[in-house]
């Protein structure tokens, strides 16, 4: 980030430091356990408000945004956000994580429940195919973990599968 914006890393801390004391964002860390595979260990960063992500990305209205090439992005947001608001309001710490091995397998949030963390794959996609399950597969294996994954997308059908459950965001899904 810092390289992009053309300043230091530092002042990228204070500045993020800043934005999470507005509440204006929040970071996710990666969830990393000794694999024996290359994995991702900066923290991710999310908007608070997914509108306002899309305000300022001059967004205005719902053919710009499904168009947009940020789209995925802003949905995965929003899916975030939305759970995080979900443990806040609920009085739950949210203990969430994000998984990414080096350039492969990636699963976009990874949601406590007991003593594992559900693998939840977040697409906007309006269609279910299976392979939206092989990042989850992946996880699962390496993990072990037995509970099953969750997809979240925008397509109308909700599947409950042997190793994941398919839900429709704007159905008002829970991941617990």
């Amino acid at each position: 980030m810092a390289q992009e914006a053309g300043v230091s890393a530092v002042q990228i801390k204070k500045w993020v430091s800043v934005l999470q004391d507005l509440c204006i964002i929040f970071t996710i860390p990666p969830y990393y356990q000794d694999f024996g595979k290359r994995l991702t260990q900066s923290p991710k960063c999310f908007f608070c408000d997914a509108g306002l992500a899309a305000y300022l990305m001059h967004i205005t209205s719902a053919q710009q945004l499904e168009e947009h090439p940020r789209y995925e992005g802003l949905f995965e947001n929003l899916v975030v956000s939305e759970a995080l608001k979900t443990r806040c309001h609920k009085g739950q710490s949210p203990s969430f994580y994000y998984f990414r091995e080096h350039n492969t397998y990636r699963i976009q949030l990874l949601y406590p429940s007991g003593s594992e963390h559900i693998p939840v794959e977040i697409t906007s996609s309006e269609t279910f195919s299976s392979n939206l399950l092989s990042h989850l597969n992946y996880y699962k294996k390496i993990s072990g973990t037995r509970s099953p994954g969750m997809v979240v997308y925008t397509g109308e059908d909700e599947i409950d599968l042997e190793h994941a459950r398919v839900r429709n965001y704007a159905k008002g899904f829970t991941l617990s």
